[in-house]
């Protein structure tokens, strides 16, 4: 039996970097880095939007260039009518996979398949199915559920199963899922160390 293939993605940048700085982060990021999924996108202040916006086709068209997938990410909270404007016009594009970062997002997307990024609230397998019977994907599950609630929240949305990602205070962990649903093993990514292996949920 073939062990089970860890996937990594790179989250949206939280940081406000100068458009050069961020053109060249992401670059590096195609040219370098060993990732499958890259998020694009402002998830924390719609006003911070246009400082990338001149760079953003460049950098994602360059990122798949590089054989990664590309994502775009949405607002984490819309509060204001251009915001909840832009959130639909993204949720409209069908160029690059939206991961969403609020529900608003995820009813925009009417049934279209997407991804769940980590700040909407996951705890449990219920609201695991009514995201996946509204076209979600794959879900990034809290940083703060414990294996046991990770077990629990693949068992009982199976459809989630080799889709589902965790991301834990100060490192980055990817699970795999065998084929019976279990948590089988565990990629971390933590001071710029990277370490594989067994992540045993009882």
């Amino acid at each position: 039996m073939s062990e089970p293939r860890l996937g990594l993605t790179l989250g949206p940048l939280l940081y406000l970097w100068d458009d050069a700085a961020w053109r060249d982060f992401y670059f590096r990021i195609a040219d370098e880095a060993d990732v499958d999924t890259v998020v694009l996108g402002e998830t924390v202040c719609s006003k911070r939007d246009h400082f990338h916006s001149d760079s953003l086709d460049i950098v994602a068209e360059r990122l798949v260039s590089a054989g990664k997938r590309v994502r775009m990410a949405s607002l984490a909270l819309v509060t204001l009518e251009r915001e909840l404007k832009a959130m639909r016009q993204l949720a409209e594009q069908d160029r690059y996979e939206l991961e969403v970062g609020e529900i608003a997002a995820h009813g925009a997307m009417g049934g279209r398949p997407h991804a769940i990024g980590p700040m909407v609230n996951v705890y449990n397998a219920a609201t695991a199915r009514v995201l996946a019977k509204g076209g979600a994907t794959s879900v990034c599950l809290p940083p703060e559920l414990p294996a046991a609630s990770i077990r629990a929240v693949v068992a009982g949305a199976p459809v989630f199963a080799p889709q589902t990602g965790v991301q834990p205070c100060g490192a980055l962990v990817s699970v795999a899922m065998g084929p019976n649903g279990n948590v089988e093993a565990l990629l971390c990514v933590q001071s710029g160390a990277v370490e594989a292996g067994t992540l045993h949920v009882g």
